[in-house]
């Protein structure tokens, strides 16, 4: 699946919400930053601070990230379970 790009400015918090499809876990990470996680399925979270997580199967996930690190990309899928498992 190919996304449309995503512009962030600085000083604007910005919040992402990812829904794993799939029974598998998923790595995710932000790329040179950290985030702070604010659901974790149907759950609030406050406080937690996290550089990456692993997205359970079938869960929902939200962060917020503040962009104040410039880069060209900000994250992607990591299949390394799938290249395991062949």
């Amino acid at each position: 699946m190919h996304l449309a790009e995503l512009v962030v400015r600085r000083s604007i918090r910005y919040r992402l919400k990812f829904r794993n499809g799939s029974g598998d876990i998923h790595p995710l990470h932000l790329h040179r930053r950290s985030f702070e996680l604010t659901h974790v399925g149907l759950k609030p979270t406050a406080g937690v601070i996290k550089g990456a997580v692993m997205l359970g199967g079938y869960q929902d996930l939200s962060l917020d990230f503040d962009p104040d690190n410039p880069a060209a990309t900000l994250f992607h899928w990591h299949p390394q379970l799938y290249w395991m498992s062949d």
